[in-house]
């Protein structure tokens, strides 16, 4: 994540940039800050293809929508 603008939030936090729908698959938007407590970064500016709408519109990383998935196993949800 170089110069990317990052904010760092829970990782259940719905925004398109942690969503399965949105097209990054090698997650480079996103790094983890302290995944133990599911605190992950991403780049806020960053855009990629959002699936579930079937569209050629590009969502940006802070976007969200109703639809979102979190692709991030949780592990606040393992106790």
């Amino acid at each position: 994540m170089g110069s990317m603008v990052r904010k760092t939030v829970k990782a259940d936090w719905p925004v398109c940039a942690f969503c399965k729908y949105w097209y990054d698959p090698a997650n480079m938007h996103i790094a983890p800050k302290a995944p133990k407590m599911d605190q992950w970064e991403y780049d806020r500016t960053a855009y990629c293809k959002c699936l579930r709408k079937n569209t050629m519109k590009d969502a940006g990383g802070g976007a969200g929508c109703r639809d979102y998935v979190c692709k991030i196993p949780l592990m606040l949800d393992r106790h």
